[in-house]
């Protein structure tokens, strides 16, 4: 989920004060009163009870890849969850 491109999408010009890249610490700060923030889903399950959350109208999409420095020089374990990640995506 690209949030810069949703607020562009939607004609949306935020006051941006803060960029943070943990969504523990962007919690932390949405509890506080501090302000507001797009979260992937996955996190959800984490917010605590008395912030608010609210679906967003359309289909929004995060992109997520796998990083490492070589391909052939990956543990048999590391090759396996990537095989299983590939054939998993496939099947979306």
């Amino acid at each position: 989920m690209d949030v810069k491109r949703i607020f562009s999408e939607n004609n949306i010009t935020p006051k941006v004060k803060y960029e943070l890249e943990d969504d523990h610490a962007i919690i932390a700060m949405v509890n506080s009163g501090i302000g507001i923030s797009l979260l992937p889903e996955m996190i959800l399950s984490h917010i605590p009870g008395n912030v608010k959350v609210l679906e967003l109208e359309g289909d929004y999409y995060r992109s997520i890849g796998i990083a490492m420095t070589s391909r052939k020089n990956i543990s048999p374990a590391a090759r396996k969850f990537i095989d299983c990640v590939q054939s998993w995506v496939k099947n979306l």
